[in-house]
């Protein structure tokens, strides 16, 4: 997506005339060489719009620069609502230490292209292009030591947990004004938790995470106790249940 730090200097420009075009609000993002991930508030504006202008109008600049024709991104995006404060937490973390995951620094204060060092402290927003209030207030109502409290936030994230391209759902959760961490969550847990749900319908364990499973009900519970227990993501209960839809997890998880 980018091949010198110019690129990557437009696409920022982009996303700020995306932010006054739809008046939605970014609360994060980090542009890795051959993806970006971003946290979006769309205030009402319909995602899939938001993507294709951005999309559009970056390509449009990168085809020209370098004489090319064509696609640029090898698939859609891939979207997930974030539907709790907790998670929007990790998700920011998440993102920002892609770098450090990814052994491109070993501090994510040092990457010089995602909304961290605005979180922090040493950036000074330009373009006013991240809200970073909605998060930093969950830390402390004054700004320095919530920024204090966020880097000490992310830093934790580097220790003891999974590293990788996994889903941040998935990692642990540390209260934001909780300085203990808790222990990563790993698959052992997940497949107690559903095993002691088919325990309690009698059912076996492999039938509740098939899509096709006769037992509906039995499988309904594993998902609520799956969310509760460790705030997966619609996505992530999905293909943990045998590849159900987003829009089918979200319907079970509101009966």
């Amino acid at each position: 997506m980018f091949l010198d730090d110019r690129d990557k200097q437009r696409f920022l420009d982009t996303l700020a005339g995306i932010k006054d075009k739809f008046n939605c609000k970014f609360y994060a993002y980090c542009l890795m060489n051959n993806h970006v991930h971003l946290v979006v508030d769309t205030n009402g504006s319909d995602i899939s719009q938001i993507m294709k202008s951005l999309n559009v109008s970056y390509v449009m600049y990168f085809n020209r620069k370098y004489e090319r024709c064509g696609h640029l991104f090898q698939d859609r995006f891939r979207s997930e609502v974030i539907d709790n404060d907790r998670y929007l937490l990790e998700v920011t973390r998440y993102i920002h230490l892609n770098p450090v995951r990814a052994k491109m620094v070993k501090d994510a204060a040092h990457y010089p292209w995602s909304s961290y060092s605005v979180y922090i402290g040493r950036d000074g927003n330009p373009r006013n292009l991240v809200d970073t209030s909605l998060v930093l207030k969950y830390f402390s109502d004054d700004d320095a030591k919530a920024c204090r409290k966020y880097m000490e936030y992310v830093q934790r994230g580097t220790d003891g947990e999974p590293a990788g391209e996994q889903c941040p759902a998935i990692l642990d959760f540390p209260d934001a004004e909780d300085e203990t961490t808790k222990e990563p969550v790993n698959n052992l847990q997940v497949m107690s938790l559903i095993e002691a749900v088919a325990n309690q319908y009698n059912v076996r364990a492999s039938d509740l995470i098939s899509k096709r499973t006769p037992h509906a009900e039995a499988r309904n519970e594993a998902i609520k106790q799956v969310k509760r227990s460790f705030n997966f993501g619609m996505r992530d209960i999905g293909i943990l249940f045998g590849g159900l839809s987003e829009s089918s997890v979200s319907k079970i998880l509101k009966r």
